[in-house]
């Protein structure tokens, strides 16, 4: 397999980069966030691998190809349910949250086989895990931990700040244009074109 294919497999894991840089999603999204996105540069600085911005889109690709979804939308249902029980704050509703969040299914594209099925998507961004640990070792990088450093886990979104004057169907209707500005700066701030 293709280094290319590979990062496509483990795309999930990298689901935050797509969040904008001054998003108030809270320390723990926003800290995996950064970790994920020096994780690419640091891959991107290797000999013989993709610039950052191809491995943004190749992690684009494969998100797309995985779930049948933009990135945005994969963050915005992930927010939806982050923030659509009422009254936050009860033991009942945080509760509720809590579960909804962990449940998260979605319907996942097999490329090899061609077949499609319901998964719990945590459950497949944490399976690939072991996989992203072999493949930056392979490439030399061994200071990262993904696990605890950058992994997306649906616990990420239980202390996510709110605006009390935005209702969160008014934030449904912002959050594609929020999320899906976020390529846009990073490729342009935070990526680093190298020569081939």
């Amino acid at each position: 397999m293709s280094f290319t294919t590979d990062l496509k497999k483990g795309a999930g894991a990298y689901l935050y980069i797509f969040i904008a840089h001054d998003a108030n999603m809270g320390d723990a999204i926003m800290t995996k966030r950064n970790n994920q996105i020096l994780n690419l540069q640091a891959i991107s600085h290797l000999p013989g691998t993709p610039d950052f911005n191809q491995l943004v889109e190749i992690v684009r690709d494969g998100i797309v190809e995985r779930y049948g979804m933009q990135p945005n939308e994969v963050l915005s249902k992930i927010y939806h349910l982050a923030t659509t029980a009422p009254a936050v704050g009860s033991p009942e509703t945080d509760a509720a949250k809590a579960k909804a969040l962990s449940e998260m299914t979605v319907i996942a594209n097999d490329t090899t086989t061609g077949t499609k099925t319901k998964t719990n998507f945590w459950g497949d961004v944490a399976s690939v895990i072991e996989w992203i640990v072999k493949i930056l070792t392979s490439l030399g990088i061994t200071n990262s931990k993904p696990k605890e450093e950058t992994t997306p886990i649906s616990t990420d979104w239980g202390t996510i700040p709110t605006d009390n004057n935005i209702s969160s169907a008014g934030m449904g209707t912002y959050l594609p244009y929020i999320f899906g500005a976020a390529i846009v700066y990073t490729l342009f701030t935070n990526g680093t074109k190298k020569s081939k």
